[in-house]
């Protein structure tokens, strides 16, 4: 017990990088929206754009091992039929209510998708949506 009479000990821990979760929140949503500009980009290139992830699969005989799985992510905007567009922003699988239960922006012609993301993402970075960020998560 001497050994450990020589140690001096404190209640001290180490420093942690906690992000405030406003922030996050914003920080989760820009990269959704840098998503989006990529499945546009390769909407418009006639190519379909994919995200690898790794997952575990369990063998028969218990065997865990990673497997590699192609996902396509679901784009947040839809034709209407007459060559215009609407958009639903999501966050995480919920969409975002704006204003009195509205979820959905009317965009227009297709080359004004990015347009309407360019300003979701300026919005974001504002400050504007934190609290439509707040009644999205239920």
């Amino acid at each position: 017990m001497t050994l450990m009479k020589s140690l001096k000990f404190t209640n001290e821990a180490p420093a942690t990088n906690k992000i405030d979760p406003v922030q996050r929140r914003r920080l989760k949503f820009l990269a959704a929206i840098d998503k989006q500009r990529m499945i546009l980009e390769a909407e418009l290139k006639d190519e379909t754009y994919t995200v690898e992830k790794q997952k575990k699969k369990v063998a028969d005989d218990g065997t865990i091992t990673p497997v590699t799985v192609v996902q396509r992510p679901r784009k947040w905007w839809w034709s209407k039929g007459d060559s215009t567009y609407s958009m639903t922003p999501r966050f995480g699988l919920r969409p975002i209510n704006f204003k009195d239960d509205m979820c959905s922006i009317d965009v227009g012609v297709k080359s004004n998708i990015i347009k309407t993301l360019d300003i979701l993402a300026d919005a974001t970075k504002a400050g504007e949506l934190d609290s439509s960020f707040s009644v999205s998560k239920k």
